[in-house]
């Protein structure tokens, strides 16, 4: 972080499983996501919650 902004030079960038279009993040609790999708005629729905520091800790 640099002056409480993001700095995307230095971050870990980490994919998410291929499903969709990931839509809707919302940070909740320490360390984790909720992460939504949007149902399409292809794909249901989805809601999904992601534990942040298990992802950065493992070696994908």
């Amino acid at each position: 972080m640099n002056n409480d902004k993001p700095d995307w030079l230095t971050g870990i960038y980490k994919r998410l499983g291929n499903y969709s279009q990931w839509e809707g993040i919302h940070w909740y609790g320490a360390g984790k996501l909720l992460i939504t999708t949007e149902k399409t005629p292809l794909n249901k729905a989805l809601i999904a919650t992601l534990d942040v520091q298990k992802l950065l800790d493992s070696s994908e």
